[in-house]
């Protein structure tokens, strides 16, 4: 009797594993992989000379992770181009997010040179929030040119993002665009 009863057990344990096999769900199913970064557009909106350009910057936040950054950056010439790479600097677990967007000019080795370039741009990046929220920092050659950060909780703030852009160099890897 004890051994029709364990061979019971074995057999609904089995159907149980089996069921859940076959509907993906269970304890056996994978964590799905964190959503990585992107660079969705990087775009030129102006070039000229420096002064002949409108000088401003802004950040907005949007659904799904999206957030936008226009602003202009002073090159060598009104000929050069820009890339832009983006990447998670948070560790996987942080209940807020971090990320550095590096926007870099690359400058024409046969640009104009009667006048130093000023180069307006919007440059749009996805970039998922965690549980609680999200923090993005935008470089311009080296430099923190914008910050955004949101929140369901305490308000994480760039403060801090500031503070470690004096001591961190900036490199990143992840996704690349040129505009």
């Amino acid at each position: 009797m004890q051994r029709q009863v364990l061979v019971a057990v074995i057999a609904t344990s089995a159907l149980f594993v089996g069921a859940a096999y076959a509907t993906d769900a269970g304890p056996f199913e994978p964590d799905p992989p964190e959503p990585t970064p992107e660079v969705d557009s990087l775009a030129v909106t102006d070039r000229g000379c420096r002064g002949e350009i409108r000088s401003f910057a802004a950040s907005k936040s949007g659904a799904g992770g999206t957030n936008v950054y226009r602003g202009v950056v002073e090159t060598a010439s009104p000929d050069a181009e820009l890339t832009a790479k983006v990447a998670r600097t948070s560790p996987e677990n942080a209940d807020i997010v971090t990320y550095r967007a590096v926007v870099r000019t690359i400058e024409p080795s046969n640009g104009t040179t009667s006048c130093k370039g000023e180069i307006a741009y919007r440059l749009e990046i996805d970039a998922p929030g965690g549980v609680t929220g999200k923090r993005v920092a935008v470089y311009l050659n080296g430099r923190i040119a914008h910050c955004s950060a949101g929140s369901t909780g305490p308000n994480p703030g760039c403060h801090r993002l500031y503070e470690l852009a004096r001591k961190t160099p900036v490199a990143s890897n992840q996704s690349t665009a040129v505009g």
